[in-house]
């Protein structure tokens, strides 16, 4: 194998490069000293059983039980709050009405001191977006309908009068949706 060295203007670097023993003695001392590290990388990785592990009076079956050093510990999540955030998109020509329900339904919440935060878009998929905080955190989504909730049912009623005209608002709400979607996201301190 030959290898050749081509400059475009000879001279101009011609002091400044080795000659072809230097380069092959730099590549041959370089491929030595890789060789040399992942050999110890190989043995250390890969235990060869035999006379050394005999001798030791170890056994050659290998152990897939890891040591407690390298297992996780438990640990609490630091969680400051949990809620649920609820998207919605309106039919055509259902936005106001919506609106102007929406502004009824958070005034029962902050009845029953369950402040949401809603949001209203102006770029987007979605129409209406409101934040509710889960006063019990996770474990208020095991109920079809939890306390908090119920309260909140019972401040609707007052503010519109009767149970039957809470009902009827619901479902004029409900009625204007053509799409949503629900989240559970905690914040974090």
């Amino acid at each position: 194998m030959s290898c050749h060295v081509r400059l475009s203007r000879p001279g101009f670097f011609a002091d400044r490069l080795p000659t072809r023993a230097a380069w092959i003695k730099a590549i041959v001392s370089t491929l030595a000293v890789v060789g040399s590290a992942l050999a110890i990388v190989l043995l250390s990785c890969f235990e060869t059983p035999g006379a050394s592990a005999q001798q030791k009076g170890e056994s050659n079956a290998i152990s897939t039980a890891p040591s407690d050093a390298v297992l996780p510990k438990s640990e609490k999540m630091r969680v400051t709050g949990w809620y649920k955030v609820y998207y919605f998109k309106f039919k055509h020509g259902k936005v106001e009405a919506a609106h102007t329900i929406i502004d009824k339904l958070v005034m029962a919440r902050r009845a029953v001191k369950r402040e949401p935060l809603p949001f209203f878009f102006v770029t987007g998929d979605w129409d209406h977006m409101v934040i509710l905080p889960l006063q019990d955190g996770p474990a208020e989504l095991a109920w079809s309908l939890s306390p908090n909730d119920e309260a909140w049912w019972k401040a609707l009623a007052e503010i519109e009068g009767s149970p039957q005209a809470a009902k009827d608002l619901v479902a004029e709400f409900r009625g204007s949706i053509a799409r949503r979607k629900m989240d559970v996201l905690y914040r974090r301190h």
